[in-house]
């Protein structure tokens, strides 16, 4: 593994590759925490998941649906919602909580108003400075905000029928399991998948010690501070875990490990919706 990345980019990237079987789990590191901790990356270094945070979003609410009967797929968002906000509709249908976990709600990637002087010119390769200023937003954005852009959005698409991606529907969706938990996004977490799974070093929110061995994201050479998405949002992407919590995940999913969330994880794997990214045999 050494020789590949070293070969393969120059950028001084850290990266940790497991393997996991039913004889247990095995871990490789290369690189670095960061420019200035001469620290390899383990099992055990905190990296930010992004969106795969979706996932754990969609698994809490097959778990809810199963396991506590509380609500069902096909409900529709405004038996969840505050009674000002209104749900957009195509054609009056009605827009469900598995719409939202689907990608098939017909909402755009992002709200409108998010982050809205930076994201319409979004690009990865963009300023040191310029990705500062998209960290400093993100972290301010509210749920009257995220309640007023899903008022005003316009659905063009039958809903249901079409995929697109969506982190504004999975931030939605998030914000909607944890009012009716009541309970934060990150507490509900704990309580339904990391405990039961014993995933230690997994969170929205780091300790003192988690951001110690939190291994650094850079742009253009430079240190970026870490991204913590405001609460509304980060069901769709503001989850930080380490290697070895995310095999226990993936163990658990492919049926290495038996939980309570045995169910839950087998309903959220069903195909409901066709997004063209599978071959047609295997849909």
């Amino acid at each position: 593994m050494e020789d590949f990345v070293s070969n393969s980019n120059s950028t001084n990237a850290a990266v940790v590759l497991g393997y996991v079987d039913p004889n247990g789990m095995q871990f490789y590191g290369y690189g670095n925490v960061s420019g200035s901790v001469n620290t390899t990356v383990n099992q055990n270094t905190i990296f930010g998941i992004g969106s795969i945070t979706k996932v754990f979003t969609t698994i809490l609410l097959s778990d809810i649906v199963v396991n506590d009967g509380l609500i069902k797929l096909d409900d529709p968002l405004q038996k969840y919602l505050p009674s000002d906000v209104m749900v957009p509709k195509y054609d009056a249908q009605n827009m469900t909580l598995e719409n939202l976990a689907t990608h098939t709600a017909g909402l755009p990637e992002f709200p409108d108003n998010f982050c809205k002087d930076h994201m319409d010119n979004f690009d990865v390769n963009r300023t040191t400075e310029y990705r500062m200023k998209i960290i400093e937003c993100t972290q301010k954005y509210s749920p009257s905000e995220l309640y007023q852009s899903f008022s005003n959005t316009l659905i063009t698409t039958e809903v249901g029928s079409k995929f697109g991606y969506s982190s504004f529907g999975t931030g939605l969706l998030g914000n909607i399991l944890a009012i009716k938990s009541n309970m934060s996004y990150d507490d509900l977490l704990e309580k339904r998948i990391y405990s039961v799974l014993g995933m230690v070093n997994t969170s929205i929110t780091l300790t003192d010690e988690q951001k110690s061995n939190l291994a650094v994201g850079h742009i253009n050479g430079d240190e970026l501070p870490t991204w913590n998405l405001a609460p509304v949002i980060a069901p769709s992407g503001g989850t930080y875990s380490t290697a070895n919590d995310m095999f226990k995940f993936v163990s658990a999913n492919i049926g290495l490990i038996k939980t309570k969330l045995d169910i839950a994880m087998q309903e959220s794997h069903l195909i409901r919706h066709y997004n063209g990214f599978l071959g047609p045999n295997n849909v």
